[in-house]
């Protein structure tokens, strides 16, 4: 945990609606209208974890498409923002994104649609000397990490970023191979794979969310 930064304090309301942001962390309380929609994801994969073998495939299929994963092709950087401006439509409260692939394979700038897609319009930096980037999109906190610097994987421990992984922050994180064993598994894990001038970008689903987000992103090409 980073210095002078203790464990958040108990969900407060505003207006009626939970309360979200940090003061600790310099963030303005704001009313989360997302909110309701990552419970209710969480709340149907608690429902089918717990059902076990009592027809939890048909609960589900009910619910939204299974999805796990897909590949598209991305010919340049305006198909890599535009892959991460569909990507956004999916996006909700506690979710992490995870992103791999080696330098200049376009992580940044699908980090760039996604902002632009959520309403962001202001300079969107690369946060590989900062370690961290933060925005305020769509009443949810943006954090947007890259651990490339990160010489051992305990630095994710020591540098307090788990404390960011609430339910009112998307997290999408560049590098994860860098903080192995101290990162959870991603909702959604991304790969970027080199195709000559071009990409190749796989996205895995891990969860009910990520596969909800995935769906969304078939379903606007």
């Amino acid at each position: 945990m980073a210095a002078g930064i203790e464990p958040r304090a108990k969900p407060r309301f505003v207006g009626g609606k939970l309360g979200i942001g940090d003061a600790q962390l310099g963030e303005p309380e704001l009313p989360a209208p997302n909110y309701d929609v990552a419970c209710k994801l969480r709340e149907v994969q608690s429902e089918i974890a717990c059902r076990g073998a009592y027809r939890p495939a048909r609960v589900f299929k009910k619910m939204m498409p299974i999805i796990e994963e897909l590949r598209i092709f991305l010919p340049d950087a305006e198909a890599t923002a535009h892959a991460g401006a569909r990507l956004a439509l999916g996006v909700t409260g506690g979710m992490l994104v995870t992103l791999s692939g080696q330098l200049g394979a376009g992580k940044t700038t699908l980090v760039r649609g996604m902002l632009r897609r959520l309403g962001w319009t202001g300079a969107v930096k690369s946060p590989t000397y900062t370690l961290l980037e933060h925005y305020i999109v769509s009443s949810l906190y943006f954090y947007h990490f890259d651990l490339y610097r990160f010489n051992d994987p305990e630095e994710w421990d020591r540098a307090g970023f788990s404390e960011y992984l609430r339910p009112d922050t998307v997290c999408v994180l560049e590098w994860p191979e860098r903080a192995a064993g101290w990162l959870p598994a991603g909702d959604i894990e991304l790969r970027f794979e080199h195709a000559d001038t071009a990409r190749i970008l796989t996205l895995d689903a891990t969860s009910v969310a990520g596969s909800a987000c995935l769906a969304a992103f078939a379903a606007n090409p």
